[in-house]
């Protein structure tokens, strides 16, 4: 079963391989006291929405709508993804397990259980960082706490 929804992940993730756009992460319904706990951990605060982090993609190579959502649901390390470092860290992982295959692990699994995420492609001429920008605001993204004023 969970090889099937990684799969699914995967294969909804391909239709934005080589495309610009933002990625939403937000918490499974009945998953909300994750993101509350998470939030409370991290940051002091409960979260005052289900979105957990907006990004975005560039339409390059490393950096498409697809590689960057790919490596935030945590097809990565922990230095290059900032959700996915966020979420090593509230799982009690340090930047340096980085090549902790297991962490990497644990931290995909534990992301794919407790959030989801859409992908919307950059159509328009707005700069993506200003639209990435407003959404976290408009969203209220509470694991963004870097890039915003909450």
């Amino acid at each position: 079963m969970h090889d099937e929804t990684e799969n699914n992940l995967i294969q909804y993730l391909k239709k934005f391989k080589g495309k610009s756009g933002l990625y939403i992460i937000k918490v499974k319904p009945n998953k909300l006291h994750i993101l509350e706990d998470i939030s409370m951990k991290l940051f002091g605060y409960p979260p005052k929405s289900n979105i957990a982090y907006v990004g975005k993609g560039s339409c390059l190579k490393t950096t498409d709508l697809y590689s960057r959502s790919k490596q935030e649901m945590g097809w990565s390390n922990f230095e290059g993804a900032t959700f996915m470092k966020k979420i090593g860290r509230y799982l009690g992982y340090k930047i340096e397990d980085k090549k902790n295959i297991l962490a990497r692990k644990n931290t995909r699994e534990f992301i794919i259980q407790t959030f989801d995420v859409e992908c919307i492609e950059h159509k328009t001429n707005e700069s993506l960082l200003a639209w990435e920008r407003e959404m976290i605001i408009k969203l209220k993204s509470c694991l963004n706490s870097n890039k915003n004023n909450f």
